[in-house]
């Protein structure tokens, strides 16, 4: 395929290209757009599911913090804490795309969290302490660090 062009001093200039060149550069276009909307349709699902996630957890943490206590093991309510509010946490920074909104929800489950325990301060069957304030900081700052990690890794490179 021959095609003439002007040049910036206005001299004729023929371009050629092979039309096999053409249609694997069309092919290679082609298919790079169809992956990037697959990547994102990927992603955008990811996305509303965690937001689904975040929703469910947000609501079940008050029904978890503050009913009479269903007899946990005693040993085992630091890794509760911790291991739930790393994945609110990881959740929270799912949902967004916006680096804002991430650390503005990362910073309201962490209140979020601080107020359930509060609030058990002052319940008859319950008792928060800051032990427990700070095993979800810490729990926060894990989930967030995972998310960092998974970013940092490249959960797109595991895609292409």
């Amino acid at each position: 395929m021959t095609e003439e062009a002007r040049d910036k001093r206005g001299t004729t200039v023929q371009l050629s290209i092979e039309n096999n060149q053409l249609q694997h550069l069309i092919r290679k276009h082609n298919k790079w757009k169809i992956n990037t909307l697959k990547k994102n349709n990927f992603f955008e699902f990811i996305q509303n599911v965690s937001r689904i996630l975040l929703v469910i957890m947000l609501l079940l943490i008050p029904y978890a913090t503050l009913t009479p206590d269903p007899g946990t093991p005693s040993g085992s309510a630091p890794y509760l804490h911790f291991v739930g509010m790393a994945w609110v946490a990881f959740l929270a920074c799912m949902s967004f795309n916006d680096i804002k909104f991430r650390v503005s929800a990362v910073i309201f489950v962490f209140a979020y969290s601080s107020l359930m325990e509060l609030f058990q301060h002052y319940l008859p069957y319950r008792h928060g302490t800051w032990d427990d304030v700070f095993l979800n900081g810490v729990g926060s700052v894990t989930g967030v660090g995972v998310f960092l990690l998974i970013n940092f890794i490249g959960l797109k490179k595991l895609l292409d």
